[in-house]
């Protein structure tokens, strides 16, 4: 009796866990470490007010010399504001900001969404640990005007 137990439990556990698992966001994030740029402009009110690890593409983000961090270097080139969130840089990071422009970064931060109807993804404050991001294929480095 106590080998069927055993084995009904085991059966439940082994078809039900990894359904478990995949639907949360802990465990999600645990595997990479990080936040998709996209699901938090797609999904800004989730992640409003979390700390967060973050990659993209550092650029400038307005007529002023705003910094953002857009989807792609596509985006910033194109300067494509839809797919970028502003960046609030305080003094101390902002002059290391200033040696990674126009490069993939990785940083932690929390994310404040966006008020209903505004013109913007929001912005990331509370910036920590901005460093390159040295994965996969490094980009051609081209002159930008």
């Amino acid at each position: 009796m106590l080998s069927r137990v055993v084995v009904v439990v085991a059966t439940v556990l082994f078809n039900w866990m990894p359904g478990l698992l995949a639907e949360s966001p802990v465990v999600l994030g645990a595997a990479q470490g990080y936040v998709s740029l996209i699901r938090v402009i797609a999904n800004p009110a989730q992640f409003d007010g979390q700390r967060m690890k973050v990659v993209g593409y550092l650029g400038r983000n307005g007529l002023d010399r705003s910094m953002g961090v857009y989807v792609s270097e596509v985006d910033s080139l194109n300067y494509v504001p839809c797919n970028s969130v502003d960046l609030n840089l305080k003094s101390s990071v902002e002059k290391t900001a200033e040696t990674l422009i126009r490069q993939y970064v990785v940083f932690s931060a929390v994310y404040h969404a966006p008020p209903p109807r505004a013109e913007n993804n929001g912005h990331f404050d509370q910036i920590s640990d901005l460093q390159p991001w040295n994965a996969g294929d490094h980009a051609v480095q081209r002159e930008h005007p």
